[in-house]
């Protein structure tokens, strides 16, 4: 198998790890905020180093992980206004949707539909539509902080 492939297929591996810990009901919030910093951070990393070499397979694991550095934030978000952790996307838009935070909800929509399925699992990631989402993603995290870091 070409050396490539092997690290694709490991990073890959490793991806589905990190997300399989992110839908633990019982992580805590703070923990849920650091994961969603972290997912975050390495996404626009990959975006952005996909980019350079023209890695498509680099630049769509860094959309996929920039949408669940969102998703984290958000089980934050409904964590702290008393709902339990859910396990699915759905889950979680319906959490959105039940707490009524719109504008959170719009950025979760936005950010499932540009990162997760077309840039992700489409391999459609056109910069006029990821780019904005990226950014409205960091700060709707940062508005999610905010509102969780409140007594």
């Amino acid at each position: 198998m070409p050396r490539g492939q092997a690290a694709t297929r490991e990073s890959a591996r490793e991806v589905v790890e990190e997300f399989a810990l992110g839908f633990d009901p019982r992580l805590p919030m703070e923990d849920r905020l650091a994961l969603a910093d972290r997912f975050l951070r390495e996404g626009r990393n990959e975006i952005a180093r996909g980019r350079a070499t023209s890695n498509d397979v680099t630049e769509r694991e860094g959309y996929e992980k920039v949408f669940h550095a969102l998703e984290e934030a958000c089980l934050a978000r409904l964590q702290k206004y008393g709902i339990d952790a859910p396990t699915t996307h759905d889950g979680i838009r319906r959490g959105l949707t039940t707490i009524g935070d719109v504008r959170l909800t719009s950025a979760f929509d936005d950010a499932f539909a540009a990162l997760h399925v077309l840039g992700y699992y489409r391999g459609w990631g056109e910069r006029k539509k990821t780019d904005p989402v990226v950014a409205d993603v960091a700060k709707s995290i940062e508005s999610i902080r905010r509102v969780v870091k409140r007594s």
